[in-house]
């Protein structure tokens, strides 16, 4: 199974060159977590970067609906999880998957070549 996911472009998942059905919402909450994968992203932290001035009435809510949602369309993907831990939630994802942390391993590695 060929899972990638990207975030140099547009936001997408991607299971064996199809690409699954994201909202706004979770697309944003899904960049955040991939900038930051398999760490802590604080809960506050998430609703600055995903709504930023724009907070929803009840923002624990939206954000928990929008996880909700997120964690159901990327249920095809093995080991991918997305937990809550005290303060904020945590995407468990194999990092060579994400096209940004493919493109920061291509740079270290150009910078260490002859």
């Amino acid at each position: 199974m060929a899972i990638e996911f990207r975030v140099l472009g547009p936001v997408s998942a991607w299971v064996d060159d199809r690409p699954i059905t994201l909202g706004p919402r979770q697309q944003a909450i899904l960049a955040v977590l991939l900038v930051e994968p398999n760490r802590l992203v604080a809960r506050d932290q998430l609703l600055d970067r995903v709504w930023g001035e724009k907070l929803p009435t009840r923002p624990a809510n939206a954000m928990q609906t929008q996880l909700t949602l997120l964690r159901r369309a990327l249920t095809p993907i093995p080991d991918v999880t997305i937990t809550w831990q005290t303060g904020g939630y945590r995407l468990t994802v194999d990092e060579t998957t994400i096209d940004l942390h493919r493109f920061h391993q291509l740079v270290a590695t150009a910078r260490t070549s002859p």
